[in-house]
Parts: C-alpha cells; structure tokens; sequence
C-alpha cells in the first residue's frame, strides 16, 4: 500500500511540477536583512544536485542575471561577485536589495529554488582628509565637507602650512622674500629715526653716537638682506635651473 501512494506522488510530482516539487536552496550571503554589506562583497548559497546553471534574481531592479555557470560552485557552496552584476544592477553604497537563486538542469528545467532574501549595503564613505580632492574646495567647504582639515574639532587632524611651499627651496625663499620685505619697510623709517636724533642731538656725543650705530646697523642689515636675495638665484642658475 506504501508503495502505491509513492509511485502515485512521484507521478503527480512529475505532472504538476511546481514548488513542492523543486529543491530547496539555502542562501548564505548576504543574510536576510544584513546591512552594512560591503559592496566588493558577493552573492553566496548551497549548490544543489544536478544543477547545470543558476539565475540571480533582484527583485529591487528588476533584473535576472542569467546563465551563472555550475562551475562557480566549489564544495558545495556557489560564489558570484558583484563586480560581475550588469552596469544596471550594480550594488551601490546605502540601498536596500533583495535577492533568490533558481537552479536550472541541462534541459532547461528548474529544479531548485531559494527563499527571496534583503540586504542594505554600507553607506558611502565620508571624505577622507587625506584625500586631497576632498579639502581642496574653498575654505568654507573645506571646514564642512571635512572639518578635520581645518585643524578643529578633529582627532588629531593634519596641519596645513600657511607657507604653501612645495619644498625646501620655495620656503626658504619665501622666507627670504619675506624678510627683505620687511627690511626695505623698516630700514629707511630706522635711517630717518637716527637722522632726527642727530638732528636734535644739539652736540650731544652719546646721542651722535646712538645714531651712528643705528644707520650702521641698518645699513649692514640691508646689504645682508640684498646677498640673501642674490644668492640663492645664484647657487641654483649654477646647479642648472
């Protein structure tokens, strides 16, 4: 009697096939409802018996990836990248999916099936501060887009030089430029200040004195100013540019 009602399930098993009749396929990854899933990450499930290849279905694009070949299964478990998705079901940062796999035989037949499982993928990423793209826009962006730039409210965020030299040889001269800036600006007002005291010095020797030495000083100053100025145009048309 046993046998009677098992020949006569396989046989209405045969005739209606539906998904009572089809294998069941165990999804690995992502889980249901995982979030944060990398977006370099994979689709993962069991194989099953006799499949000849598999179809990813996403329901949230609307799109099948067809023909997933039985050799992306490796001991059991089928692998696909989703690098590998079409252009227009690539996963992308902070959007919910959903996912199932149909098994396929040889001739074309399904012959397993799996549960539709959701997933969210991890957020974009905020902009690096070492990335410089993203603290190069005008200062106002720079301290909302990446507040760590602007030197605070950030963990130890990097500094950025007020300087903007490049190197060694554009600092030292702006530092030189700098300070003969600052030496043809305050000389002469210094040589114009000793002149007064001698002018008003009425004979005084300690005040000719003091003047003397301040228009010495200044002008050892400026000649010192006008070399430092020279030199390094000098010592690099020499080392060839």
């Amino acid at each position: 009697m046993f046998k009677k009602f098992l020949v006569i399930g396989i046989v209405i098993c045969s005739f209606f096939v539906g998904n009572f009749c089809l294998a069941s396929i165990q999804l690995i990854s992502p889980s249901p409802g995982a979030s944060d899933v990398p977006i370099d990450g994979s689709f993962q499930w069991n194989s099953a018996d006799n499949a000849d290849r598999y179809v990813l279905g996403m329901n949230t694009s609307n799109m099948l990836v067809d023909n997933i070949p039985a050799s992306s299964c490796v001991s059991g478990v089928c692998n696909f990248y989703f690098i590998d998705l079409p252009s227009g079901a690539r996963i992308e940062n902070g959007l919910s999916y959903t996912w199932s796999i149909t098994a396929y035989n040889a001739s074309g037949n399904a012959i397993g099936y799996s549960p539709v499982y959701s997933f969210t993928s991890e957020p974009e990423p905020p902009p690096s501060c070492h990335n410089t793209t993203a603290c190069e826009p005008e200062l106002g962006e720079t301290a909302q887009n990446c507040p760590e730039c602007s030197g605070g409210g950030g963990d130890g965020g990097p500094l950025v030089s007020p300087l903007k030299a490049a190197s060694l040889w554009e600092l030292i001269n702006t530092l030189i430029n700098f300070f003969f800036i600052f030496g043809i600006v305050i000389g002469p007002l210094l040589i114009i200040y000793a002149s007064i005291i001698m002018m008003t010095s009425a004979g005084s020797p300690e005040k000719l004195a003091k003047a003397r030495t301040i228009i010495t000083w200044t002008v050892i100053a400026l000649i010192v100013l006008l070399l430092a100025k020279a030199i390094p145009a000098i010592v690099k048309g020499s080392l060839g540019g």
